[in-house]
C-alpha cells in the first residue's frame, strides 16, 4: 500500500499535540484531483481532530470521497468530523469515549474498531494496530459483499443446482454469505459457519462432518450425498 501524509496548515512540517515534528509528503494544496485516493484517514487528538474539523477544503474533499464509495477513516477524537459533515447518520461508528455526542447522528458502538460501509472509526492509541489491520484488510480486499437469505427454501433440487451453479459464476470476485437450512452445496463452500442455541462451529463441511455433530446429523438427514 502507497501512504502520503498530507498537512492541510499550509507547511510540511506539522508538530503534533505533544510537540512532536513530523515532515509530511505533501500539503493539501498540492493534491489538484483526489480521485485516485482509495482512502483518507483523519488522526486524532487535539487540537488536532477540531483543526480538521475547521478545514473546509479538508470537509469537502471527505464528503466527496465518501459519496464516490471510497473509504474514510477516523480515529479516537476525529470521528467527530465525520459526524460535522453529516455522514455518520444513520451508521454504527466508535470514537475516543466523551467525544460520541460530536458523532452526529451516529449508533455509538464503545468498539475499538467500527466498520459500517465505507466508514471506519477507531476508538484511541490502544486501538491503532486494530484500526490499521482493519484499514489495510479493507484496502487489499475491496471485493462486494452478497447476503443471501435462504435463497432456495422454495425451489426443486435441478432448479436449486441451475441457479447455484450460476450464482458460483457470477460470485467468484465476491464475498458471499449464503444463509440456508438447505444443506446440498454445503460441501462447495470454502467456509461453515453453523449456529445453534447460541453456539457456533466453524470450519470447513469435511471438518463439521468429523464432528458428527447437529450438523452432520441434518446433512445425513438430507440425504446430501444422494
Amino acid at each position: 500500500l502507497e501512504v502520503k501524509t498530507v498537512s492541510i496548515t499550509g507547511e510540511q512540517m506539522v508538530e503534533t499535540t505533544h510537540g512532536i515534528k513530523l515532515m509530511t509528503d505533501l500539503r493539501i494544496g498540492d493534491i489538484a484531483d483526489f480521485s485516485d485516493v482509495d482512502a483518507m484517514l483523519l488522526p486524532g487528538g487535539l487540537p488536532g481532530a477540531t483543526n480538521l474539523n475547521k478545514h473546509r477544503m479538508l470537509r469537502e474533499i471527505l464528503l466527496e470521497q465518501y459519496n464516490q464509495g471510497r473509504i474514510v477513516a477516523a480515529i479516537c477524537a476525529a470521528p467527530l468530523v465525520l459526524g460535522s459533515i453529516g455522514i455518520l447518520e444513520g451508521k454504527r461508528a466508535t470514537c475516543y469515549p466523551g467525544f460520541e455526542k460530536r458523532m452526529t447522528g451516529a449508533t455509538y458502538t464503545q468498539e475499538q474498531v467500527t466498520i459500517d460501509g465505507n466508514i471506519i472509526t477507531g476508538e484511541a492509541l490502544g486501538a491503532a494496530i486494530p484500526f490499521a489491520l482493519a484499514l489495510a484488510r479493507t484496502l487489499a480486499h475491496p471485493r462486494p459483499v452478497l447476503v443471501l437469505d435462504d435463497p432456495f427454501s422454495a425451489l426443486d433440487r435441478s432448479t436449486e443446482d441451475a441457479i447455484f451453479a450460476e450464482l458460483q459464476a457470477y460470485a467468484r470476485d465476491k464475498v458471499v454469505f449464503l444463509i440456508s437450512h438447505r444443506l446440498y452445496h454445503f460441501p462447495q463452500m470454502r467456509q461453515v459457519i453453523f449456529m445453534e442455541d447460541g453456539k457456533t462451529a466453524v470450519g470447513t463441511h469435511a471438518e463439521l462432518m468429523q464432528q458428527k455433530g447437529v450438523y452432520a446429523n441434518l446433512c445425513n438427514t438430507q440425504n446430501l450425498f444422494l
